[in-house]
């Protein structure tokens, strides 16, 4: 058609009618005339809020408010207070009688309709894209909408009227017929006109249509205006169709206009439906998430044609109606297009037709709860549903060959959105079903949506029973994680619970019936991992919604089957999780749960089994260690879930664990530990619990003493006995110690509430004096952890004191002082359980000797073991007497308990270097400071320390971690020998001549790298020269004369031996001999050197009589720095008849023979001591003179005479004289 201008359609309009009144009475024309109202009801949402935006909120100028609808469908007046009597009609410009315009006038109205509406098409051309005349353009379809209300009222007020005045009364029954009839035929044929006119919303700009439909937000461009005026069209001619059929109903005119308006519902749906393809292809991706309605206007019209529909014929609803056109467009029979060359040509065979068509029914189902006045009604019964096409969209579905992962989630998320709208089917979900039992062992995929089919739910029993007790509440935070299959749990899930009383036993029945015959052996054969995790979920699922009591049989039945063909170490995994899962469905329902654990438990033993043959099939080992904590997780979960331990959790903990803590390895051992620990503190908090606590049900208390008796029988029976073995070990898990104390404190918990079935278990006596006093070998981590967590449980102080006695604690610090005695870095259990020992009255009694000895402690550190040591000589130093001295000792030696077994115990184990070290360090410390304490213990430790059998064994060469430990610490052993009585004590004089002797030797060589490893300092020097150094003060103690007197006695009888004439030095002698230089230069007091020439005089001048010249070379310094450190005695003459003595021995014994070269060392001796050898004088010239004149004999003699000062020279004098003589 071509474009008209605004003249044009002024003389297009014909001139307005003559009618009677406007000539006799204008003033009732003026009075009575009455305007189209501007409150016509519309599709108006300017001011509205988009429909996707949230809940529906009708227009208040729309159909729905405003009511009109509904009058039409409860066939009452429209607008009862328009068009009255013979009112004048003020339409299009012009007046019209209200009663007869429509009869007399309607092919020119109609004419006038379609020129506004053209004229409105121009307007809107005309019209800028963005800027629009809004007023101007209402206006015109205000006008048009204004004839439609007027024909609606017109059809229901007037068309019954007699005919108009001035026929006669004998035809007035035949003119009536013929005046209605012309009227309709009339209408009939001017609305099939306009409707041909008014081109249908397919045909609408594809542009504009297309921007309309796919908008996300309200829009205020024209053709958004333009395409609500063409809504508006459509309606009204829908509401006059459908007006008019309710007119001629039982005439010959129905079937033409039933016809009419069938054609008009299923134009105006069509293009509905066009829209809704439009939107959903543009925003496919965003399906899930995407309404149907890019306005409330559009929403409108949903709910608009929902109602005219369904009030139009009563064999077929609007579900109906809408079926055959999605059917046409899933058979491809449908497409809508404005031209060949459009580009929305095939908008269908391009969109998803069943994504559509579910989408479709999806966003619809709900707009039945919107009223005729647009109020949303709740109600709680299902809405009008239409399943079978459903199920018949589902069935095509799954008939393709290529529908993928991700399509098939879209679909069942739509059909959960239906089942939450219309309820339950039970045909529908037993048609899935047939489908989905056919796709259980789909491979999972990734997809937009995410991870699709087995997901991250199935590697817990815990997540597995939550995510599916989130399905069958329906959940919706989870759904977008949900793959096809588990959206049919949750449809089959949601269907079910909105069923009650007979209707949903009756459903359960047909759908469990159809379930469980698919289910046989060769059925869960086939299965994959993912098929099995399917059918898990299924059964869990189920049986949250039905109940354990109405499944537990079947499943398990079926259950039984699974377990039986599954193999594979993957399926086993899924089988375990999903019968934990079920243990927690019956868990969370307070159902016994026995049966399901002995098949956990028959698992668990055969997978332990497996594990403890790891040696001869490694593989084998690593899938059963898989399983066995998968196991062990799982069912600590289960168990401290549990209130009250009385559904069979005592079954779980079974045999299998007997077999597998020996078979773990040091680095598996932890995690079954921490399940074993969880497991018994959860078992004693429900033990000690009263049962009323907190509790909807309070369980039968016979039953839960049998169960609580059974649940403890299987610790004491299945774990005890290995944490018993194990905490002697060596490489024992720290943790151990943890366990080892609740099992005491359950023993304590059992023993103060008594079980009757419960059959005789440990004390806690009995086991803390196993862990705690020494009684065995249990390691020493283990006892310090162990007491660390028991010494503060006020009910263990209890016990110990009424079995015990109070001496355990005193026997505490036995075991603590093995602690310290095997840790050189205190844990920071020992160290809080040092803390706790210190606190004990007896020790404080101990430390307060200490710190009244003023002996130097480090104040800014905490007390250590080897303030103790010192603490303990302090406490017996202080005794005021003998008795006490003797009480002292006794009760230190207790403290100090068996140090020889210990120490025995520790060097032989395998040792870390500071560790070793640390041994030697504390008890050297030991002997320092407490020797008289342990006095009965020092020859089993100098047997295990220092004078080991290997010792006198030259050959062997000692371990140089040892002989690190040997050269820092022996000072600390020999200081402690010292301080007895060795001259009364003859055997521990020998162990110190044995340690002098032997060590002298080995430890001559300084330390290597690898000795001094670990140390924190390197001793260069002998460790006899760091005993003898304080002997080298001006006065020493008379202690350390005597030690410095005994080494010294010890070396020259061991090294310097009596020479032969002419015999060289050994290696031996020169170490010796620099040993004895070196400690006689340092040495400060000339009376210990003089008490020094007692033990070396004689020996050194024997060497510089007889022996060969280097070795005379080498000894001749210490004669010098003997001679000249005893003239530093103070008195002077101090011992200095024993020094005369070694002197006038040499010249007895060697005058005959050597008395040359005797004379050569007295000489040498004269240098220094003239006044000490002048003294020997007489008696040698006695011996000169009765041996004759001998020149040489006389010559030797005065050469020594000369440097014996006056005493020398007279001497000299006296023989010249008898010479001349």
């Amino acid at each position: 058609m071509e474009s008209l201008s605004p003249d044009d359609f002024e003389e297009a309009i014909p001139t307005p009618p003559d009618s009677p009144l406007v000539h006799d009475e204008p003033e009732v024309m003026q009075d009575d005339s009455e305007d189209v109202p501007l409150d016509i009801p519309c599709f108006d949402c300017h001011r509205q809020r988009s429909a996707a935006a949230g809940l529906f909120q009708p227009s208040q100028s729309g159909y729905l408010t405003d009511g009109i609808l509904a009058r039409l469908l409860d066939d009452m007046d429209p607008c009862p207070a328009l068009f009255q009597g013979q009112h004048l009609l003020f339409l299009y410009g012009h007046h019209y009688i209200s009663s007869t315009a429509l009869a007399e006038k309607q092919l020119h109205l109609f004419s006038l309709t379609r020129q506004k509406t053209m004229q409105l098409d121009y307007q809107m051309k005309k019209s800028q894209n963005w800027i629009i005349n809004e007023n101007a353009l209402k206006a015109t379809a205000q006008d048009t909408s204004g004839f439609f209300l007027y024909i609606t009222v017109f059809l229901h007020r007037y068309l019954d009227i007699a005919p108009l005045d001035g026929f006669e009364q004998q035809g007035c029954e035949s003119l009536q017929d013929q005046y209605r009839s012309k009227v309709i035929r009339d209408l009939v044929s001017n609305l099939q006109e306009l409707i041909a006119f008014i081109e249908r919303l397919s045909n609408f700009n594809p542009v504009a249509a297309h921007q309309y439909a796919t908008s996300t937000t309200h829009q205020m461009y024209k053709s958004h205006f333009l395409f609500h005026t063409k809504l508006d069209l459509h309606w009204w001619t829908m509401m006059v169709l459908y007006s008019l059929h309710r007119k001629v109903k039982g005439t010959s005119f129905e079937s033409s206009v039933l016809v009419m308006l069938n054609q008009q519902i299923q134009a105006i749906l069509e293009d509905l439906v066009y829209l809704a393809s439009l939107r959903l292809k543009k925003h496919i991706g965003d399906a899930l998430s995407l309404s149907l309605f890019p306005c409330a206007c559009l929403q409108e019209m949903w709910c608009l044609m929902i109602n005219v529909v369904n009030s139009t014929t009563n064999d077929q609803s609007f579900w109906s109606s809408l079926q055959v056109i999605l059917s046409d467009i899933m058979d491809k029979k449908i497409h809508f297009s404005s031209s060949e060359e459009s580009p929305l040509e095939d908008v269908y065979r391009e969109c998803h037709p069943y994504r559509l068509s579910l989408w479709l029914i999806e966003q619809l189902a709900p707009l039945y709860k919107i009223s005729r006045y647009g109020n949303i009604q709740d109600t709680a019964e299902s809405l009008p549903s239409h399943w079978p096409f459903v199920q018949l969209i589902c069935k095509r579905i799954f008939a393709q060959q290529d529908t993928s992962e991700a399509d098939l989630q879209v679909y069942m998320r739509s059909v959960l959105s239906l089942s939450s709208v219309w309820g339950s089917h039970v045909k529908f979900m037993i048609s899935l079903w047939g489908e989905f039992s056919k796709r259980m062992n789909q491979t999972p995929q990734f997809s937009l949506m995410g991870f699709q089919g087995r997901n991250s739910a199935s590697k817990s029993p815990r997540l597995w029973y939550d995510s599916c007790h989130q399905r069958a509440d329906n959940h919706k935070a989870s759904l977008l994680q949900e793959d096809s299959f588990n959206l049919f749990v949750r449809i089959v899930a949601l269907q079910l619970s909105r069923l009650s009383g007979q209707q949903r036993q009756q459903t359960w029945k047909q759908l469990q019936g159809r379930l469980f015959s698919s289910f046989h052996e060769s059925f869960f054969r086939g299965l994959s991992s993912d098929g099995l995790v399917r059918v898990m979920t299924l059964f869990l699922t189920l049986m949250i919604v039905q109940g354990v009591k109405a499944l537990a049989g079947r499943i398990l039945d079926n259950l039984d089957l699974i377990i039986r063909v599954s193999v594979t170490i993957e399926k086993k995994l899924i089988v375990t999780r999903g019968l934990i899962a079920c243990a927690l469905v019956h868990q969370q329902q307070s159902c016994d749960f026995g049966d399901i654990a002995d098949r956990l438990v028959q698992t668990l033993n055969k997978a332990c089994q497996q594990f403890k043959m790891k040696a001869d099939r490694s593989d084998m080992s690593d899938k059963s260690w898989s399983l066995i904590c998968d196991y062990v997780t799982s069912v600590q979960d289960l168990l401290e879930g549990s209130d009250h331990l009385n559904m069979s959790e005592d079954k779980l903990i079974g045999q299998g664990f007997s077999f597998l803590l020996p078979a773990c390895t040091d680095t598996e051992l932890p995690r079954i530990l921490t399940f074993i620990q969880a497991v018994i503190q959860h078992f004693r908090t429900v033990y000690n619990r009263p049962v009323t606590d907190g509790a909807t049900e309070i369980p039968d208390l016979d039953d839960l003493n049998k169960k609580h008796s059974a649940f403890a029988r299987s610790l004491w029976s299945y774990i005890y006995p290995f944490i018993e073995a194990c905490a002697c070990r060596p490489t024992a898990p720290p943790m151990l110690a943890d366990i080892a104390a609740s099992f005491t404190e359950l023993a304590i918990d059992l023993d103060s509430k008594p079980l009757k079935d419960l059959t005789q278990h440990p004390k806690a006596a009995t086991l803390f004096e196993y862990y705690a006093l020494g009684k065995s070998r249990v390691h020493t981590s283990i006892s310090a952890g162990y007491l660390c967590r028991l010494l503060p449980v006020r009910a263990l102080t209890v016990c110990l004191n009424a079995h015990l006695g109070s001496n355990w604690q005193l026997s505490v610090v036995q075991t603590w002082f093995c602690c310290s005695l095997s840790q050189p870095n205190p844990s920071s259990q020992l160290s809080e359980l040092t803390e706790s020992v210190f606190k004990h009255p007896q020790m404080a009694e101990i430390f307060r000797s200490l710190k009244q000895s003023n002996i130097d402690t480090n104040s800014n550190q905490p007390l250590s073991l080897l303030d103790f040591i010192q603490a303990c000589a302090a406490y017996v130093a202080a005794s005021e007497n003998y008795e006490m001295s003797s009480k002292r000792k006794a009760i230190s030696a207790q403290l100090f308990g068996d140090l020889t077994s210990t120490v025995k115990h520790l060097i032989r184990g395998q040792r870390s270097p500071e560790e070793y070290l640390w041994v030697y360090q504390v008890i050297g410390h030991t002997f320092k400071h407490c020797t008289s304490i342990i006095h009965k213990q020092i020859p089993g430790l100098l047997t295990e320390l220092i004078l080991f059998p290997s010792l006198y064994n030259q050959e062997k060469p000692i371990p140089q971690l040892q002989l690190q430990a040997l050269r820092e610490n022996l000072p600390a052993f020999i200081e402690g020998l010292a301080s007895l009585n060795l001259s009364t004590d003859v055997a521990m004089r020998k162990k110190l001549k044995d340690i002098v002797v032997k060590y002298f030797i080995r430890l001559q060589k300084p330390p290597t790298s690898l000795m001094a490893r670990g140390s924190s300092q390197v001793i260069s020097s002998h460790p006899l020269q760091k005993v003898l150094y304080k002997s080298c003060a001006r006065e020493p103690s008379t202690q350390l004369i005597n030690l410095r007197q005994y080494v010294l006695t010890f070396l020259r009888e061991a090294y310097i031996p009596t020479p032969a004439q002419g015999s060289t030095g050994t290696t031996e002698l020169q170490a010796v001999v620099r040993f004895m230089q070196e400690l006689l230069q340092r040495t400060l007091s000339g009376n210990q050197i003089v008490r020094d020439c007692q033990v070396l005089l004689l020996p050194v001048l024997q060497y510089l009589l007889l022996a060969e010249q280097n070795t005379k070379n080498f000894v001749a310094p210490l004669l010098n720095l003997l001679m000249e450190g005893t003239k530093k005695c103070q008195p002077p003459d101090y011992k200095q008849n024993e020094l005369l003595g070694c002197f006038k021995a040499l010249w007895k014994n060697y005058r005959q023979q050597h008395h040359r070269g005797l004379f050569r060392v007295l000489e040498r001796a004269a240098l220094k001591r003239p006044d000490l050898i002048g003294c020997m004088i007489p008696e040698i010239s006695e011996w000169v003179d009765t041996g004759g004149y001998d020149v040489m004999l006389r010559k030797g003699y005065i050469g020594l005479l000369r440097h014996l000062g006056p005493k020398g020279n007279a001497e000299i004098i006296r023989l010249n004289k008898e010479e001349v003589t």
